[in-house]
């Protein structure tokens, strides 16, 4: 059921945890064949929702935004919207306090008053949905600290819509965002990295050095790097390992790209990390 946005209305909490400073509402809804509109009813905190299926609209006066799958929407305290669903329209929703951490990922530029919108990339996607399908979860079931692990994941969402809409903003659009991910979590070739994308070899190149500051092949090299500094940290992985690992599977050129990345042999390095 949680794989595809019940298709049936799922249980909405109103239930207020009985401390003030955790005041976290959440719920899904599936509007199946519902053409009637409602008001939103809980408007003095911040409230997140997350389309999963279908469409609808979220109005305030006389403007309106549509809403598609993978829309992630930031709804600001203070201003009351109405929502008009389409057939099949599935969403989670959540209302949760603000905490001073989090205050900065706020800032959304408004596509009507009220509301920021983002839509997420399908693994940023994936993401959200994994975490705000645990925090609904935890909601249900109410373990001890249910709410502090709840709020970590809401906020998480958060954030990634955020960054998101930092990226864009800064002129990191979604071809740049898409090849960092396939330069990140696979094996294939810069050529073929720019075909997917639908650009030639050259054209992501600029792109993508124009947004990020560095090339694409730069880009993967200081990622995998980073990453075996993390591995560096786990006693039981072989140098070699870790370098199987990262994806630099020639142990000597990974040793030679290390050291002039951080300046000293990833052996050196590990011993000093251990040594803290």
């Amino acid at each position: 059921m949680s794989e595809n946005f019940s298709h049936h209305v799922r249980r909405e909490s109103h239930l207020k945890n009985p401390d003030p400073h955790y005041d976290f509402l959440c719920g899904s809804r599936h509007c199946a064949s519902e053409k009637k509109s409602w008001s939103q009813r809980i408007t003095e905190r911040v409230g997140l929702v997350l389309c999963g299926e279908g469409k609808g609209m979220v109005r305030f006066e006389n403007r309106d935004v549509d809403v598609l799958p993978s829309d992630l929407l930031l709804l600001k305290p203070g201003v009351p919207h109405s929502f008009h669903p389409g057939e099949g329209w599935s969403f989670q929703w959540f209302h949760f306090p603000v905490r001073p951490h989090i205050t900065e990922a706020l800032s959304w530029p408004e596509v009507i008053r009220g509301v920021g919108k983002v839509h997420l990339e399908p693994e940023e996607f994936r993401r959200a949905k994994s975490a705000l399908e645990e925090a609904l979860f935890l909601d249900l079931r109410r373990p001890r600290n249910w709410c502090d692990l709840a709020l970590i994941l809401v906020e998480s969402v958060l954030i990634r819509g955020y960054n998101q809409n930092i990226s864009e903003s800064a002129g990191i659009g979604r071809m740049v965002l898409r090849a960092q991910q396939m330069l990140t979590e696979s094996n294939d070739s810069v050529d073929e990295i720019a075909e997917r994308c639908g650009v030639s070899r050259a054209g992501l190149y600029q792109k993508f050095k124009d947004a990020v500051g560095v090339s694409p092949r730069q880009y993967r090299e200081d990622t995998r790097l980073r990453r075996a500094v993390q591995l560096l940290a786990l006693p039981e992985y072989s140098i070699s390992e870790i370098a199987q690992q990262v994806g630099m599977p020639d142990a000597y050129y990974f040793s030679t790209r290390f050291r002039r990345a951080f300046g000293q042999p990833p052996r050196e390095f590990r011993k000093k990390i251990l040594e803290r």
